[in-house]
């Protein structure tokens, strides 16, 4: 019985991003510092909202250049912010610049919305600390979001499989009662 709750999708998917949020937060916790702990669990929703969780042949040059463009699109929103620019200019120039990437590849594409998300957290920390602990914290983080999904993914082999069946029977589910829904309207 527990296998089979364990193994039903949308569980699975929930402890994982259940846990991949909240042991940054109790670590931070028990260490003394909530503040980064909590610092620490925002890092997965940029993560999230760019697909970095989906295992992949190329998953740690996703995670590389995830990271990356999270830590670039922090520094960018400080050093910018720093220098006096306006933040309605700073927010409109950088979808445009990020938004060239995306011709690249799709996941490039996929990296623009997490990107400019850290970017906007990171204008809560702006004078709070140094200009070089946000990028470190979303490559950190990113490592973290990773590594975990790496470990979870290892642990639950058969997951990533039923995952992509349960949407491609999702998807199924959809479209057969779509038509069905059509046809019956004649």
């Amino acid at each position: 019985m527990w296998r089979r709750i364990i193994y039903h999708p949308e569980v699975n998917y929930a402890l994982r991003q259940t846990l991949v949020l909240c042991l940054p937060v109790a670590l931070g916790w028990l260490a003394g510092d909530l503040q980064k702990g909590l610092l620490f669990s925002l890092v997965p929703a940029c993560c999230n909202i760019a697909g970095l969780d989906t295992p992949h042949k190329r998953f740690f040059k996703r995670l590389i250049v995830g990271g990356s463009l999270f830590a670039l699109g922090s520094f960018l929103m400080q050093w910018l912010t720093l220098h006096a620019i306006p933040l309605p200019l700073i927010l409109f120039a950088m979808p445009l610049l990020l938004g060239v990437t995306g011709e690249i590849s799709p996941l490039h594409g996929r990296l623009l919305p997490g990107t400019l998300i850290a970017a906007i957290f990171t204008l809560s920390l702006i004078g709070r600390m140094p200009i070089y602990v946000p990028p470190l914290l979303y490559i950190g983080g990113t490592l973290w979001y990773g590594l975990f999904n790496w470990f979870w993914f290892w642990l639950w082999k058969e997951q990533p499989m039923r995952e992509s069946l349960s949407l491609i029977y999702r998807e199924l589910a959809n479209y057969c009662d779509a038509k069905y829904t059509l046809l019956t309207q004649l």
